[in-house]
């Protein structure tokens, strides 16, 4: 008889229960879309310097918003590319485009509906491809339901290519 799974925050874990999930799949990265807010309602600070993004083809129009200080701190190629746009444009509504490279980025950066067991189970590599993919979104996905605050530095002093070069390498 299988053992009862651990209890956990059901909004995150039901709906990414297959370990095979292709990131790229259409129907995962409009949900990824729909999800990303969970995580980062944890991270805000109501008066914080918020930044909103928008997916271009996300159909319920709601932007993501992320906290500067966060995106600093984690992850250096988005914070290039918000600095860019707002120079460029002027607003904190920023725009990326369906399929691009940092659109790519962002899902695996902000996916947080996967349930791991244990990080010490995870391998992650810098060599690219699915399999690399995939362990970053299970990490990202473990730091939001473990409590991102503590995870985070373990998970950047242990993988500290996370936010940099290792990011988005195929």
């Amino acid at each position: 008889m299988a053992s009862p799974r651990p209890r956990c925050n059901r909004r995150l874990s039901s709906a990414y229960s297959a370990p095979d999930k292709d990131p790229h799949d259409a129907g995962y990265a409009q949900e990824a879309r729909e999800n990303i807010t969970d995580l980062l309602t944890r991270l805000q600070d109501p008066y914080g310097d918020m930044i909103r993004i928008h997916i271009t083809d996300n159909k319920d129009g709601r932007p993501i918003l992320l906290q500067r200080a966060l995106i600093e701190r984690v992850s250096p190629w988005l914070e290039k590319w918000v600095q860019q746009n707002m120079q460029q444009f002027g607003s904190r509504d920023l725009y990326m485009e369906t399929g691009s490279e940092t659109t790519r980025k962002m899902f695996l950066f902000c996916v947080v509906k996967r349930r791991v067991p244990r990080m010490e189970e995870l391998e992650l590599r810098e060599d690219g491809g699915q399999e690399y993919q995939g362990s970053l979104i299970r990490v990202w996905t473990y730091a939001a339901e473990t409590g991102i605050a503590e995870v985070q530095d373990a998970v950047m002093r242990r993988f500290w290519w996370l936010g940099g070069r290792g990011m988005g390498r195929r």
